[in-house]
């Protein structure tokens, strides 16, 4: 030891290195003697150096172990800083690779979808077209050829507004035994000319860039009154060909020199032999090869308009020069059948357009993308290539033009879905798009990040080697501290004690006995419970539940005080109003669903679940185990919760109905201290109690939806934890209960759903602004999310929408023109609601499936179902049928029945029980049904707020659970011997036929399809020709019908037709009651609505109840079925306020919207608000007495009316305020 050190030992002597004495006394004659008390001292001396060296020398050995593992350690970190900056590398190389293609995937998916919905829009647009050509031949009572379709022009603006044709051509069928006559015709009826003209004349103004394509300046000769052709010259000729004949009667744009194309035959033209040919094998619209349309620039399209039209869509790359002819065109022949319901009727014509392929490739990509090629092929051996720049195309040339190099990133879009009847048909092109990327798409998403990555993590390294070598120099030093400090502390206790009894004081244990403390029992309480091994509290204490001991005696409760923990309330906003609407199995299915979720996440954050109180999470961190991090984690555990509850509602949707993706979380999270312990008796629970908790609710109760919100402590902490950013300060102070105003803070984090503060949370959907309150659901979401904020497709037209388009009065006109409405691909919103309706309506169908394979007898009186019967032949109901329930001359509503026979049910039935949930349908089926129901669901116009396809929706939710409610309150279950049977009687039957219960599913959904908008007297005004044809009563609902049927009726759904109906008599009974219960909708119309009161009176009135006869229970059924889909149709009203708010705001704005473009003649905003409480009176309490009435939905009427009387009450002291607000928000709109 050095000299310092020998210092800070008084009274301590050592002997020098040599071993000499280091003191001695002198005797009188000068020799050196040691006295025994010296000899001694110098022993204690050499003894005590000697430990000394020996601390040195166990400090030295130890000192060598460590400084080889140091090595050991050296070698290891530069070996492993060496493999994890290649594997970083590679892995970041890779994954950016994969990054690249999965954005180019999804990139080319929307693209796809794009494809998808312009080639339905073709399509349906063309079919729509043929349909309003028969129609106005059936209207006009004319056969063909001798057909001239009344404003044309509109019918023609109208497709090609839809489809993006640049023409459309009506040629009828002529032969040669009607070629003079037709001469004749044509030359007697070219007046429809003038009338185009002046259609184009009146419409051209309002058109914009598209109005520059066709000419005004038109020639007034007239047209040939004979069939022509054009030879190879150009030089008018006569036919050529043989009959049939296809001369070009009607076009659009009307020609401005129509004497050389009226008449002119098209079946001269290159590929139109085999391209009818095609048409009159599949009977379905087909593509022919492409076309250069240039011959018609001389007759209906001018070169500089026609130039300027494709350049919006369209430029040439600097490698090609094509003029916008030369540019890709093919032609689309769709038939015309003699009979307007039976497309496998004779073709009398067909319409032909021309297809720009320009027109589709716009806005196919976000700004700022580019650099996707795609190619457009056919299966006639054609390819044109064009590129892909943000929401322009360029196009690059004729063939294959792609990088070959990026063929394994190819993606395929077919245009259009064909069935394998028309692929097998010869004569007709089917085309595809084809997209790959170019370099210019790969080096712009490429990065660097590799590289910096890889640079970062080896200096990180660095640094890690450098801290070490400074920590190890830090640890030796600290190291030779402690050995000096050891061997000081030897001495002194060598000093004071003998060796013998030194050893043994070191060798001696201390035995210490511990004492279990609260902490600790605490910490095992918590572990058991999170273990799911938890025990019984008192075996642990000694004492029973109470916290008696076994001598009579109080036990010490298990509770402790931990001074900094972190907790989170959260609350499903608009879970109140969600759960309204559902059924109990429904509610918990979601509550369970998510709870599971976040505790999976609380386990891996370390989180501790406290409670759930309803649709309350509750949860704390902190404890047991004190963590420095509690806020932290505590801000990341809220936002996985969010995260999660975004994505499960999101898959819920299709399972748990509309609406469920609506659902948000309100967070709150307060720091500080909180008294934890077992609260003991007959349920022992974990609770925490203090001001913190009390806090921590109020930061729930004062946030917002899809937030979260926490206190001024907490955002201390973060801060403190150099996660400032998280925390931004509210802008207005909050008031809560019991603390007066407090500064809150907003938490964001980046790769969470919240937003920063003053903000609304990242939803794909919209908010009613009128309808936010402070309340459970804070604000209420509205329908606009389908109709403004995301803009989705419009639906196809049916043939009655095209021809209400002629009647539509200037100012509607007017207001279409200043406000387009955009066409998008279906949104997901809606795509999850088409899979719920799927579902829904696949579950029944098993049903249906289960009863016929249970083989009883379900069937009318009289109606035989022996297997050798027609009612057991399979698909043998087809499309010719589909109108043998209904005449020409009979309308929809003159089809409406006063009972509807429903099956009986035989007493064999407990022999021959299937479970429905073991029925598998045949996947055609359900692959036909959800074709049925998407094509339903672009047939919903989105301009309309309330009557759109989410609506529908709604009101099917609402039947489905409605239809779950049907019980017989009176039925004892146990007691009864047959309780199927007894439950059929005692519901009329409507529980024990699956396919009446399908009828009022399909109804619901198919209601409203292609409404217009308008209330029917309206709609007689626009459309006096639709109103004609229903001869003026529930014009609407008997086109929903119309439409609906025939589509169900096309020869592409055979398989689903065939698990709806197998015989005749199904048949009938399904029409029957889909006929009735959309009817039934009308509430409207006085007449029908006195009618229905009557033919209530007459099924439920005291002396009706005595009538046990079959058909008085199936005139109650009928009756009842209608009021069920009545009640669904209003179901809002009669559900929870924010539900009712939100639909009512819907109608309102829509009704507004009408009377704002001209549709309607007086400001709905001046009378709502006492139209709704006469509503409420005189229809919607008496149709929810009328629930509980007829005795067979259970609580769901007492629901039902409760609903109905609050709401009442809630809009009549509030109904005038709510009404500012949605006409302020409509004037905004």
């Amino acid at each position: 030891m050095g000299k310092a050190k020998q210092q800070a030992l008084p009274k301590v002597k050592f002997l020098p290195d040599d071993g000499s004495s280091v003191s001695s006394s002198s005797t009188a004659c000068g020799e050196d003697v040691l006295d025994p008390e010296e000899q001694q001292q110098n022993q204690v001396l050499e003894d005590q150096k000697q430990e000394v060296r020996d601390i040195k020398n166990l400090a030295k050995k130890e000192t060598l172990r460590l400084r080889v593992w140091k090595i050991v350690l050296c070698v290891s970190i530069l070996a492993t800083a060496a493999a994890v900056t290649a594997l970083t590398y590679r892995f970041l190389s890779q994954g950016e690779a994969s990054v690249q293609q999965q954005h180019y995937h999804e990139l080319a998916k929307g693209i796809c979808d794009a494809v998808e919905f312009h080639a339905e829009n073709l399509f349906t647009a063309m079919s729509s077209a043929a349909l309003s050509v028969a129609g106005a031949a059936l209207a006009a009572n004319a056969s063909f050829p001798y057909v001239t379709v009344p404003a044309f022009e509109i019918l023609g603006q109208t497709t090609r507004a839809q489809s993006g044709i640049e023409f459309l051509l009506f040629t009828p069928v002529i032969m040669d035994a009607t070629a003079d006559e037709w001469g004749r015709y044509s030359e007697k009826n070219q007046g429809w000319i003038k009338e185009s003209r002046d259609l184009a004349l009146a419409s051209s103004a309002h058109e914009g860039a598209e109005a520059t394509v066709f000419s005004t300046d038109f020639s007034h000769d007239p047209i040939k009154p004979y069939l022509f052709e054009y030879d190879l010259d150009n030089m008018e000729i006569q036919p050529t060909t043989q009959e049939p004949y296809f001369p070009i009667w009607q076009m659009s744009p009307c020609p401005f020199d129509p004497s050389h194309i009226v008449n002119f035959n098209r079946a001269s033209k290159p590929f139109f032999e085999s391209h009818l040919s095609s048409v009159m094998n599949s009977n379905q619209g087909t593509l022919s090869p492409v076309f250069n349309p240039k011959v018609l620039a001389n007759w209906a399209i001018k070169d500089e308009g026609h130039d300027a039209y494709h350049a919006q869509f369209v430029a040439n790359m600097d490698s090609t020069d094509a003029t916008a002819f030369e540019r890709p065109h093919c032609g689309f022949m769709q038939p015309v059948y003699k009979d307007l319901f039976d497309p496998t009727s004779e073709i009398v014509a067909t319409m032909q357009a021309g297809v720009p392929w320009d027109r589709y490739l716009v806005n196919l990509l976000p700004p700022g993308v580019s650099g996707i090629r795609m190619v457009l092929s056919n299966t006639c051996n054609q390819s044109y290539t064009y590129e892909l720049d943000g929401n322009k195309a360029f196009y690059v040339g004729d063939g294959d033009l792609h990088d070959s190099k990026y063929d394994y990133m190819k993606v395929s879009s077919p245009f259009g879905n064909y069935s394998d009847l028309t692929k097998s048909v010869d004569g007709h092109c089917m085309y595809s798009f084809n997209m790959y990327p170019t370099d210019e798409y790969m080096n712009r998403h490429g990065s660097s990040a590799p590289v910096w990555v890889t640079i970062a993590i080896a200096t990180s390294f660095a640094i890690m080697a450098l801290a070490f070598f400074a920590y190890d120099k830090y640890v030796t030093s600290r190291n030779n501290t402690i050995v000096a400090a050891a061997a000081r502390s030897n001495v002194l206790l060598a000093s004071l004690f003998p060796k013998n009894v030194r050893d043994q004081l070191v060798a001696e244990r201390e035995q210490h006995e511990r004492k279990t403390g609260a902490k600790n029992q605490l910490k095992s309480f918590l572990n058991a419970q999170r273990d799911g091994t938890e025990e019984d509290t008192s075996e642990r204490s000694g004492s029973n539940s109470m916290g008696i001991t076994s001598n009579g005696t109080p036990s010490k409760p298990i509770a402790d005080l931990f001074p900094e923990t972190t907790i989170l309330f959260c609350d499903i906003a608009g879970f109140t109003a969600w759960s309204s609407t559902r059924e109990p199995s429904q509610v918990f299915t979601l509550l369970e669903t998510l709870y599971n979720a976040f505790d999976a996440h609380a386990l891996r954050r370390k989180i501790y679940k406290v409670e759930t109180i309803g649709d309350c999470y509750v949860a704390v961190t902190g404890l047991p185990e004190p963590r420095a991090d509690h806020a932290v984690a505590m801000v990341r555990f809220a936002r996985d919760c969010m995260s999660k509850l975004h994505h499960l509602t999101n898959q819920l949707e299709v399972t748990l109905g509309p609406g469920t993706c609506e659902l948000e979380l309100r967070v709150g999270l307060h720091s500080g201290p909180v008294t934890a312990g077992v609260l003991r008796g007959q349920r022992s629970r974990f609770q925490l109690f203090g001001d913190s908790m009390n806090t921590a609710s109020r930061m729930e109760s004062t946030g917002v939806k899809g937030k979260i919100q926490c206190s001024e402590d907490t955002a201390k902490l973060l801060i403190d934890a150099g996660k400032g950013k998280w925390a931004t300060p509210r802008e207005e102070k909050v008031l809560a209960k019991g603390k007066g105003e407090l500064q809150t803070y907003w938490i964001s984090l980046s790769s969470g759903r919240a937003t920063s503060s003053g903000g609304t949370s990242n939803s794909t959907h919209s908010t009613v602004n009128s309808a936010t309150t402070a309340s459970d659901n804070n604000s209420v979401r509205s329908n606009r999310s389908t109709v403004g904020d995301l803009p989705v497709p419009p639906p196809p037209r049916s043939s009655s929408s095209l021809i209400m388009d002629t009647s539509m009065t200037p100012r509607r006109k007017a207001a279409k023109k200043t406000k387009p409405k955009k066409r998008k691909a279906m949104d997901d919103k809606t795509k999850r609601l088409v899979k719920w309706n799927v579902e829904t309506m696949t579950q029944l169908l098993k049903k249906i499936e289960a009863r016929r394979a249970k083989k009883i007898t379900i069937f009318p009186s009289g109606f035989s179902s022996s297997p050798g019967s027609p009612g057991r032949q399979k698909k043998t109901l087809g499309i010719k049928n589909q109108n043998s329930f209904r005449s020409l001359n009979k309308t929809v509503l003159e089809e409406v029945e006063e009972v509807i026979e429903l099956p009986t049910l035989s007493r064999d039935h407990r022999k021959k029980i299937v479970d429905e949930d073991a029925v598998e349908l045949e996947p055609l089926a359900i692959k036909q049904l959800e074709s049925f129901v998407t094509k339903i669901a672009s047939m919903y116009p989105i301009q309309n707020n309330f009557h759109n396809f989410e609506h529908a929706s709604h009101v099917t939710a609402s039947v489905t659970k409605l239809l779950g409610r049907i019980v017989a309150p009176d039925l004892d279950v146990e007691k009864s011997a047959d309780f199927e049977l007894a439950l059929h009687d005692t519901t009329y039957g409507i529980t024990s036929d699956p396919l009446t219960q399908f009828a009022c599913v399909f109804s619901a959904l198919i209601h409203d399809v292609d409404h217009s908008g308008v209330p029917n007297t309206q709609l007689v005004k626009e459309n006096p020709q639709l109103a004609k044809f229903y001869k003026g009563k529930s014009v609407a609902e008997q086109n929903s019908v119309d439409v609906s049927w025939y589509l169900l009726m096309e020869g592409k759904y055979p398989e689903l037709r065939a698990a709806i109906f197998q015989n005749k008599e199904e048949k009938k009974r399904f029409r029957q009651l889909i006929v009735n219960s959309v009817m039934a909708t009308d509430i409207l119309d006085r007449d029908l609505k006195t009618l229905r009161n009557a033919r209530w009176e007459k099924a439920f009135s005291a002396d009706a109840s005595a009538d046990k006869s079959k058909r008085a229970v199936d005139r109650k059924a009928t009756i009842v079925i209608e009021h069920l889909i009545q009640a669904s149709d209003v179901s809002h009203t009669m559900q929870h306020w924010h539900v009712f708010r939100k639909w009512n705001e819907c109608l309102f704005l829509e009704m507004y919207n009408a009377y704002k473009s001209g549709r309607a003649d007086n400001d709905p905003s001046e009378t709502w608000y006492e139209s709704e409480i006469g509503f409420f009176d005189h229809y919607i309490i008496p149709l929810a007495k009328k629930l509980k009435e007829c005795g067979v939905f259970g609580v769901s009427s007492d629901e039902y009316l409760n609903y109905a009387v609050k709401n009442r009450e809630e809009w009549k002291a509030k109904g005038k305020e709510v009404v500012a607000e949605m006409l302020t928000s409509a004037k905004d709109a």
